[in-house]
């Protein structure tokens, strides 16, 4: 049973870590960046970034981030879920983990479609030779970026207080 626990703590906390210091560069420093760029400069970035894997990676990070938290929550409740929920250490890890499923959900349904469309809509751009299409599709990019950028703040925020929930749960 250690072996289990140990594995998954060490499973939850190298892709807690992942999936949060990847959202806090992505939300404060990659997205502001590339929006600056614009839609041209933006697009082969979004493109390498889609080719290496990075639209996937991170939601696969956090949903192992979210299992493994789930089964730990199990197995710390000791076999009692509702008598743990009771306990402030139960209560605090339970509140910090619904936050961050629900940065998932938001992540998955609202800022990842957003990017990918943004991303594959920036690679077409090269080929537009029509100035009003460009312009519209442009706007398109423009609209997309901001609605992704809008809920990967959102999304940070709340990994930040899953972060801070999870780091001192264990001292309520």
């Amino acid at each position: 049973m250690q072996s289990l626990i140990i594995g998954l703590r060490v499973i939850h906390v190298l892709t807690g870590v992942f999936w949060v210091g990847t959202m806090l560069f992505t939300t404060f420093y990659l997205f502001p960046v590339l929006g600056a760029a614009g839609p041209a400069a933006a697009g082969p970035v979004m493109s390498g970034l889609q080719k290496r894997g990075f639209m996937t990676s991170l939601p696969v990070a956090a949903v192992l981030t979210l299992l493994s938290g789930m089964t730990l929550l199990q197995l710390a409740s000791g076999g009692s879920m509702s008598a743990f929920l009771r306990s402030r250490v139960g209560a605090t890890f339970a509140v910090a983990g619904l936050i961050a499923l629900l940065a998932f959900v938001l992540g998955i349904a609202v800022s990842r479609p957003a990017a990918m469309t943004s991303a594959r809509l920036s690679q077409q751009l090269g080929a537009v030779t029509d100035p009003g299409e460009r312009e519209r599709i442009q706007q398109q990019i423009r609209a997309l970026q901001k609605r992704a950028m809008t809920v990967s703040r959102i999304v940070a925020a709340m990994l930040i207080v899953t972060a801070i929930g999870m780091s001192v749960a264990r001292y309520m």
